[in-house]
C-alpha cells in the first residue's frame, strides 16, 4: 500500500510545472525516505476486542452503538461501532485492565472493566436498557466541559459558550484564551501573528487580509469545537508561526432523520437563521446545513499625523465613519458511505455567497507648519462587495488491525470577489470656501479570483506495544489573480479616464508539496515523539504591465520534538520544539499602489522572502480534585521576519512590507481551571511575554521591545431549573511593532441560557463588550513622522438566540465526559 503511495507521489511531481531537476530529485529522495521506512516492520502482538450489543427489552441488535476502550482516567484509547447485527470488533496493542464504555442515543451507558490479553478477547452479548429520559434531551450545567487537552491540542467546546451564540466564527475566537483579534480581524496567539486557520482540518483559500472575511462566513451555530495548537508537530503544515487554529464544524450522525433549527436577532439589525439536517440509514449518512446572515455594522476611526522635517504641510487630522450591510448564504452538504466495518468514503460540497454594501464619509484637515488651517477634504464613498466561494472534494478512511489507519483527502476550491467603490471628494480652503476645480470623482474596481487544490494522504501503524509510526504526503496548490482599475473624472471631457499610474494587474501561483514522518514511543514514565517534515515550495509572480516575471523555489526541513515525563499523582512535564515558516501572503506581494485616500497608500513587495521561527515550549500539568494547573514557558526566535512598515510617500504615508532582521518573544502562560461545584467553575488564563524586533527599510533601521501581558477569565454559574450564566473578560496589554506599539484593550461579555420545550429548545441572551471599551489604537513614531490612529466599531451588541432540536437530534456534546468521546462515530477514527 505504501509503495503505491510513493508511486503516486512520483507521478504527481512528474506533472508539476516549474520544478527544477535538482529540486525534483531532492524532494523525491526525502519523500522516499519518509514513506518506505514503514516497509519491513513486523506486526506487534494485538489485543482484539469483540462483542454483540442488544436491546435489553426486545433482544434486537443495536446498529451504530458505540464501544469505546478507555484508561482508568477515562481518556479514550480506541473504539468502534456496531454493525446491523449489533457486532463490533477492534484491536489495540494495549494489555491490562481497562474500562469499556458502550453508549447509544436513548439508552443508559454500560461501563464494564475488561482485562485485555494478546489475542482475541470476546465480551459476549452486552445488553442496553432504554433511558427513562431519552426524549428529554440533556440539561445544561455549569460543569459542562468547556476545554480539554488532547496531546498537543487544546480543544474548546464552543457549543457551551453562551456569550458567542448568534455571532460568527470571528467572535467565537475572541472569547478564547491567548487569542486576540484586532479591528481588521487579524489574529495573534500569545502576542504572535501569522496564525494558520483551518476549517475541519483543511486550509481555507484566503490570503492573509481575507482571514476575517472567511471567519465571518461561518455562524457560531455551525461550530462544534475550536482547536488551538501552539506548537504543532510535523504532521501539520509548517505554515503558522503563531500556531494553528482549527475550526471543527458540527456534523451529527444519529440514526434516522433529525435536525436542528436556529435563529438569532441582535441590536443594530443583526439577524441569523439556519437549519442542520441529518439522515442516516444502514451504511449511508447524509448531512446538510444552510445558514443565512444579515448584519449591519459601523466602524469609525480617528487619525493624527505630523510630518517632521518636511516642506509639505506637517499635520493631518482625519476622521471617518462607514456603515456596512452584509448578507450571506452558506450551504454545506456531505454524503458518507460505510463500505465495511473498517472503511468509509465521503464526498462533500460547500457553497457560500456574500453581498455587502457600504457608505462612508471622511474628512481630512490639513494644517501648516505653524498649526494654521490650510485646507479640508471631504471624501464620500459608496461601495459594494460581491463574493462567491465553491468547494468540493472527497475523502477515504480505513482502519485495520495492528493500529493501522489510512486517510486521504482531495478537494478543490474556487473563490471570486469584486470590490467596487464610487468616490466623490470635495476640496475646501481654510475659509471653508469650496474650490470646485479641485474636486474629484473616482471609481475603484478591484476584482480578485483564487483557486486552491489540496491532496493529502496520512498513514499510521503500531510498531510494538508502545511504539507508533506515522507518515504522510500533502500537496497544496494556490492560484491568485488580482486586478485594480482606478478611474477619475476628466473635468474637460466629463468622462471617466483610466489612471495608468494606479491601475494594474498581478498574478501569484504557489505550490507546496510536503512529506512527513513521526515516530513515538514510551519507556516507563518517559515518552518521546520525533518528527521531520520536508516542504518544497514553488512560487511564480507576474505583473503584465511591466512584463515582470519572478520565480522563487526552495526546499526546507521542519523538525519537531516532544519529550514527556510522568511525575505521578496526576502531574507531568513536557518539552516541545518545532520549526515553523511564514510565507508572504498575496496581499503583501502585490507591487502596485492600493489607495485609501490621497494621504494613505499601501503597496506590497514582490521580492519578500519567507520568515522562519524556532518554537520552544516547556509545560507542567497538575490535577487535583477541583483544580487543574497548566503552566508553561515559551520562546520564539524568528529570522528574516516579515514586518509591516509605514514610510513617507511625498505628503502622504505608504504602508509596505519588508523582511526584518529578527523577532524574539519569550513568555510564561498559566491556565487555572477551578471546579468549585457542579454548578460553578472558572478558568483564568494569564500570559506575560517580552517581545523585541529589529527591522530595516532602506537606510533606516527600527528597533523596539517591551514586556506585555494578557488575562482571560471565563466563569460559568448554573442556577438549577432556571438558567445558566457565563462571563468572559479579557485584557490585552500593549504589543510592539517595529515603529511603535498597539495600545491595550479590554472587554467584558455576559451570557444567559435556559432550556425550554422539554429541553429540546434552548434560549440564550448575551451582551458583548458590556462597557463598550473594546478599541483598537496604535502609535507610530520615526524620525520623519509621528502617527496616532484609533478605531472603534459596534462591539457592544445584545443578541437573543433560539435553537430547537427535533426528531431526536440530541445535543449529546453537552453531556460529554472527560475523555472527549461525544457520541460522534467519527471521533473514533
Amino acid at each position: 500500500m505504501l509503495n503505491n503511495c510513493f508511486v503516486l507521489v512520483l507521478l504527481f511531481l512528474k506533472n508539476t510545472s516549474n520544478l527544477s531537476q535538482a529540486a525534483t530529485m531532492k524532494f523525491i529522495l526525502i519523500t522516499a525516505f519518509f514513506l518506505v521506512t514503514t516497509v519491513g516492520y513486523s506486526s506487534s502482538p494485538q489485543s482484539i476486542i469483540a462483542g454483540t450489543i442488544k436491546d435489553s427489552t426486545t433482544g434486537q441488535p443495536l446498529e451504530f452503538a458505540q464501544a469505546a476502550l478507555m484508561k482508568a482516567d477515562s481518556s479514550l484509547i480506541t473504539g468502534s461501532i456496531s454493525n446491523a447485527s449489533g457486532e463490533f470488533q477492534f484491536s489495540t496493542s494495549e494489555t491490562g485492565i481497562f474500562l469499556m464504555r458502550v453508549s447509544y442515543i436513548g439508552y443508559e451507558n454500560i461501563w464494564q472493566p475488561v482485562n485485555l490479553q494478546h489475542g482475541e478477547n470476546q465480551l459476549g452479548i452486552l445488553v442496553m436498557a432504554p433511558s427513562s429520559s431519552q426524549l428529554k434531551g440533556v440539561e445544561i450545567s455549569a460543569g459542562a466541559l468547556i476545554a480539554r487537552t488532547d496531546g498537543e491540542k487544546r480543544i474548546f467546546n464552543v457549543e457551551n459558550m453562551t456569550v458567542a451564540e448568534g455571532g460568527t466564527a470571528l467572535q467565537v475566537l475572541e472569547t478564547l484564551p491567548s487569542v486576540q483579534v484586532d479591528n481588521e480581524g487579524n489574529l495573534t496567539l500569545r502576542g504572535s501573528g501569522n496564525i494558520l486557520i483551518l476549517v475541519d482540518g483543511k486550509p481555507t483559500n484566503s490570503s492573509g487580509e481575507d482571514a476575517s472575511i472567511i471567519l465571518q462566513q461561518y455562524p457560531s451555530s455551525l461550530i462544534k469545537e475550536v482547536e488551538l495548537i501552539t506548537n504543532p508537530s510535523a504532521r501539520y503544515d509548517a505554515e503558522g508561526v503563531g500556531g494553528i487554529i482549527n475550526i471543527v464544524l458540527k456534523q451529527k450522525r444519529a440514526p434516522g432523520f433529525n435536525g436542528q433549527l436556529n435563529g438569532s436577532i441582535g441590536t443594530g439589525n443583526k439577524y441569523t437563521g439556519g437549519v442542520i439536517l441529518n439522515y442516516r440509514k444502514n451504511k449511508l449518512n447524509l448531512n446538510t446545513s444552510y445558514s443565512w446572515q444579515s448584519r449591519e455594522s459601523w466602524r469609525s476611526s480617528a487619525g493624527f499625523r505630523e510630518m517632521l522635517n518636511s516642506p509639505f504641510p506637517t499635520i493631518l487630522d482625519q476622521k471617518d465613519r462607514s456603515d456596512n450591510l452584509q448578507v450571506s448564504h452558506l450551504v454545506r452538504t456531505r454524503l458518507d458511505y460505510q463500505i465495511s466495518q473498517t472503511s468509509s468514503v465521503g464526498i462533500f460540497a460547500n457553497f457560500n455567497t456574500r453581498n455587502s454594501s457600504s457608505e462612508g464619509i471622511s474628512d481630512s484637515k490639513i494644517f501648516s507648519a505653524f498649526i494654521q488651517p490650510d485646507s479640508i477634504l471631504v471624501r464620500e464613498t459608496i461601495g459594494s462587495d460581491e463574493r462567491d466561494n465553491l468547494e468540493f472534494g472527497a475523502s477515504f478512511n480505513w482502519q485495520g488491525n495492528n493500529g493501522r489507519k489510512l486517510s486521504t483527502l482531495a478537494s478543490w476550491t474556487f473563490d471570486s470577489r469584486n470590490d467596487f467603490e464610487e468616490i466623490d471628494q470635495l476640496f475646501y480652503l481654510s475659509s471653508l470656501d469650496e474650490t470646485p476645480g479641485r474636486d474629484l470623482s473616482q471609481t475603484y474596481d478591484r476584482p480578485l479570483a483564487n483557486q486552491q487544490g489540496v491532496f493529502q494522504i496520512d498513514y499510521e501503524r503500531n510498531l510494538s506495544e508502545t511504539r507508533r509510526f506515522e507518515a504522510g504526503f500533502k500537496s497544496n496548490i494556490r492560484m491568485y489573480e488580482r486586478e485594480q482599475i482606478f478611474m477619475a473624472l476628466d473635468p474637460f471631457s466629463n468622462q471617466f479616464v483610466n489612471d495608468d499610474f494606479i491601475s494594474n494587474e498581478f498574478s501569484y501561483d504557489e505550490q507546496i508539496h510536503a512529506a512527513y514522518t513521526i515516530f513515538r514511543d514510551k519507556i516507563g514514565k518517559f515518552s518521546y515523539q520525533a518528527g521531520l517534515r520536508g516542504e518544497l515550495t514553488l512560487t511564480e509572480s507576474y505583473q503584465p504591465k511591466i512584463d515582470s516575471n519572478y520565480l522563487y523555489d526552495y526546499f526546507k526541513l521542519f523538525p519537531s520534538v516532544f519529550l514527556g515525563y510522568d511525575l505521578g499523582s496526576n502531574q507531568n512535564v513536557q518539552f516541545s520544539y518545532s520549526r515553523r515558516i511564514r510565507r508572504p501572503w498575496s496581499g503583501s506581494l502585490v507591487p502596485f499602489l492600493v489607495v485609501q485616500d490621497q494621504y494613505n497608500y499601501r503597496s506590497g513587495n514582490p521580492y519578500l522572502k519567507p520568515e522562519f521561527t524556532d518554537n520552544f515550549e516547556l509545560n507542567y500539568n497538575k490535577s487535583w480534585t477541583t483544580y487543574t494547573l497548566n503552566a508553561g514557558v515559551f520562546h520564539r526566535y524568528t529570522t528574516n521576519a516579515l514586518s509591516r512598515l509605514v514610510v513617507p510617500f511625498g505628503d502622504a504615508t505608504l504602508v509596505t512590507w519588508e523582511n526584518a532582521d529578527t523577532r524574539n518573544s519569550t513568555g510564561v502562560e498559566v491556565v487555572n481551571n477551578l471546579n468549585f461545584s457542579r454548578n460553578l467553575n472558572a478558568r483564568l488564563t494569564g500570559n506575560v511575554f517580552r517581545s523585541s524586533i529589529t527591522a530595516q527599510s532602506g537606510s533606516d533601521t527600527f528597533s523596539n521591545e517591551r514586556i506585555s501581558w494578557s488575562l482571560n477569565l471565563m466563569g460559568n454559574y448554573n442556577i438549577p431549573k432556571y438558567f445558566s450564566t457565563q462571563i468572559i473578560a479579557f485584557y490585552q496589554g500593549p504589543i510592539v511593532v517595529p515603529q511603535g506599539e498597539i495600545l491595550p484593550t479590554f472587554a467584558l461579555n455576559l451570557g444567559l441560557r435556559r432550556n425550554v420545550i422539554n429541553n429540546q429548545g434552548t434560549v440564550s441572551l448575551n451582551v458583548s463588550d458590556v462597557f463598550n471599551t473594546r478599541l483598537f489604537a496604535l502609535k507610530t513614531a520615526t524620525e520623519t513622522f509621528y502617527l496616532e490612529r484609533e478605531f472603534n466599531f459596534d462591539s457592544r451588541v445584545v443578541t437573543l438566540a433560539f435553537t430547537w432540536r427535533f426528531l431526536g437530534y440530541l445535543d449529546r456534546s453537552r453531556d460529554r465526559g472527560e475523555n472527549g468521546f461525544d457520541g460522534d462515530v467519527e471521533g473514533l477514527f
